[in-house]
């Protein structure tokens, strides 16, 4: 694979601000595909869960600027994406399925949607377990893309999830992990927690990527995207709004104490 990743979460796309984030994800696209990159990869919740049809609609607009770029896409899901559009009207717009795993670009592409559980709270089914289970041997310091964090952060000061923790993360997150070290994965890139983050767990580096549109707190778009080169584990750069980039290593560390 020539190129680094891009990867860009948390959209939270609705009409009352469509054009202001349309305009912000205009400019973001454009710096993305300066860096040439091989894949684009979002990490969910595209749209903020207004209502079936308005979902529908903003996801194909942003599908089909996605596909103007010229820059092969996958999106997995988040909860907010499968909260109001079910699972088959979500896969005709993106236009492929919403897991996967690539042994020849050495990538995994998770679903953690659970919308039988409340409190936003995230799941990978067993099925995407058992194809984990059925790959082992065919990944080489892969990168795994998934849109709720697989291993416990400290959440102290986080608007959204400090005070509501369960909703942070998947529920079989450990064994997820499991699967994911076995199959040959070294690094994991998720978002869902609005903020950047960094930590090793059982020699696995989970990087979270901050939120392109913070819904007004502090501010709205933020323009935030990441570049990935995967490696053992991988190497991530967090570049802001403003164009500035910089390593998202130890600097970030968000192990709990």
């Amino acid at each position: 694979m020539s190129g680094p990743i891009a990867v860009l979460g948390d959209v939270h796309l609705e009409p009352r601000r469509e054009p202001r984030l349309f305009d912000a994800l205009e400019t973001t696209l454009r710096d993305i595909a300066s860096h040439d990159p091989s894949l684009l990869v979002v990490l969910g919740d595209v749209v903020q869960e207004t209502a079936p049809e308005t979902d529908r609609r903003l996801l194909r607009r942003f599908v089909a600027r996605l596909e103007r770029t010229g820059v092969h896409f996958r999106c997995v899901p988040g909860n907010h994406d499968l909260a109001g559009l079910s699972p088959a009207a979500y896969r005709d717009v993106v236009g492929h399925d919403l897991w996967d795993i690539d042994p020849a670009a050495d990538c995994v592409f998770l679903d953690s949607t659970a919308p039988h559980l409340d409190g936003g709270r995230g799941e990978v089914s067993e099925a995407q377990l058992a194809r984990l289970r059925d790959r082992r041997g065919e990944l080489t310091d892969a990168v795994a893309f998934v849109h709720h964090p697989l291993a416990c952060q400290t959440l102290d000061g986080n608007y959204w999830h400090e005070s509501a923790p369960a909703g942070a993360y998947c529920v079989n997150m450990e064994a997820v992990c499991e699967h994911l070290s076995a199959a040959g994965v070294s690094t994991v890139v998720n978002g869902h927690l609005h903020w950047w983050g960094y930590l090793r767990s059982d020699d696995v580096v989970h990087a979270t990527v901050d939120a392109f549109n913070k819904e007004l707190h502090p501010r709205g778009e933020t323009g935030n995207y990441a570049l990935v080169e995967p490696g053992d584990p991988a190497s991530v750069t967090k570049v802001g709004g403003d164009g500035t980039a910089e390593p998202l290593d130890e600097r970030f560390d968000r192990s709990p104490d």
